[in-house]
């Protein structure tokens, strides 16, 4: 393998983790995702629509957030990431970009890569949304990448707990060199997950969002494995918000074999500023492993506009 290749394989595997994810709230609302991407989170959501506990009051206040939408330019969004919805409110565009630069040491190999990641997430209707993302490396530079798709439905959402489905999907353009020196475009396999968050108190929340259950790659529809994400968020004040999260395991169904947080300990940590509810500005340190830290980690920068 190439030091190139090396490279654009140890973004895309730190990307799996990082996914916006000083959106990993964001994506969320990732993005993170997210990209950890990962990440959102407040008191009372004038973006969603109303729920059993919401009843007739909240339709109403949705309604009037949808008017003060119209005349703002975005639906009465919050600015705080523990206060916005998991999904985008219909007719709003997010625009992301992520620039991680990523160490990797593999044996006595290792590599040092700068990679860039642009996407962007559109509200299709009241409580769905998609997102296109396209990843690549900038040095050593090599336009072909990973290319994914990811759609949400909003199940609920309230002043305590939003939750959403989410499936994702892609391509992969860099390809598998074969022995001829040829390549191929790869499918990236199908991925069936939830972006959820729990707030405990107005400033803490617990969160998980990504593919939770994953279907195979090139061998479609092996393997197929169960994830376990999990995430801790603060806001510390209307314009900051922190966030930490790992993964407690990989749970492998066809074939078996699992993978637990005592084998390898992901780990992310980030934060994220909001001057207003149109940008976000973050940046975050992922390890793939934190038992091998020195091994292979990444610092990755994010920005996001909506409009």
């Amino acid at each position: 393998m190439t030091n190139s290749k090396l490279v654009v394989a140890a973004i895309a595997a730190l990307g799996l983790f990082t996914a916006n994810k000083a959106s990993a709230q964001d994506d969320p609302c990732a993005g993170g995702g997210e990209e950890m991407g990962g990440e959102g989170e407040g008191e009372g959501n004038p973006c969603a629509g109303g729920t059993e506990e919401s009843g007739g009051d909240g339709m109403a206040a949705t309604t009037a957030a949808g008017e003060e939408m119209a005349a703002e330019g975005l639906p009465g969004y919050p600015q705080a990431v523990i206060d916005r919805p998991g999904v985008l409110p219909k007719g709003v565009l997010e625009v992301t970009a992520d620039l991680p630069i990523t160490y990797i040491k593999i044996l006595d190999t290792s590599a040092t890569g700068v990679g860039l990641g642009i996407g962007a997430r559109y509200g299709l209707a009241p409580k769905i949304d998609a997102q296109l993302t396209y990843s690549f490396s900038l040095k050593d530079f090599e336009i072909k990448g990973p290319l994914g798709v990811v759609a949400q439905y909003e199940i609920t959402t309230s002043d305590k707990l939003r939750v959403a489905a989410r499936v994702s999907t892609g391509l992969d353009f860099n390809g598998i060199d074969l022995t001829d020196g040829s390549s191929k475009v790869e499918f990236a396999g199908v991925g069936v997950g939830l972006n959820l968050q729990y707030k405990i108190t107005p400033k803490i929340a617990v969160f998980t969002n990504g593919d939770h259950l994953s279907l195979g790659g090139s061998d479609f529809p092996k393997p197929v494995s169960l994830n376990l994400p999990i995430g801790f968020g603060f806001q510390a004040n209307e314009k900051i918000n922190v966030f930490a999260q790992t993964s407690i395991g990989t749970i492998g169904l066809s074939p078996s074999g699992n993978v637990l947080i005592s084998d390898i300990t992901p780990f992310q940590l980030g934060g994220t500023f909001s001057p207003d509810n149109k940008l976000d500005i973050g940046a975050a340190l992922t390890f793939l492993d934190l038992q091998h830290a020195g091994d292979a980690l990444a610092v990755t920068l994010h920005a996001a506009f909506r409009m």
